[in-house]
């Protein structure tokens, strides 16, 4: 989970910029996602919304350890294609239980900043996670 974690950690810290460049929090927000799903006032809602957070990535880089073999080589394409496979995800099932409203009801920003957002945990993932895996790995003594 500490690739997830780092995805996650990665994600929260973009959150700010993020919420500057909308001028609100995004649609896919946790808060926001929370508050739809829950029915909660908004503090408490934030709340829900960060320990959703960082049970989500977490719970990704899990499954990103377990399907990593069968992925490309390269660090970089398997964090593309994570994000991918998040933004997927998260574009299809968000908007079918009511966390998010659906796509063409987002703002090009938020499309945009989604995209992003989706690529910026895949990449921090895999990375982190491929580093980790060479770093514990045994190394070799040359005679």
């Amino acid at each position: 989970p500490t690739a997830g974690l780092a995805g996650t950690l990665a994600l929260a810290f973009v959150a700010p910029p993020e919420r500057l460049l909308l001028g609100q929090d995004p649609v896919y927000g946790p808060g926001r996602i929370a508050q739809r799903l829950f029915r909660v006032h908004r503090a408490t809602a934030w709340a829900l919304g960060e320990a959703m957070r960082f049970t989500y990535g977490p719970a990704l880089g899990l499954l990103f350890a377990r399907w990593r073999s069968g992925l490309p080589r390269s660090s970089a394409a398997a964090g593309a294609l994570l994000g991918e496979a998040v933004l997927a995800f998260e574009l299809v099932a968000l908007p079918a239980v009511g966390a998010t409203p659906r796509i063409r009801r987002w703002s090009a920003r938020e499309v945009a900043l989604h995209i992003a957002q989706s690529a910026l945990f895949g990449l921090t993932t895999a990375l982190v996670y491929d580093r980790l895996i060479t770093s514990n790995a045994p190394r070799r003594r040359f005679r």
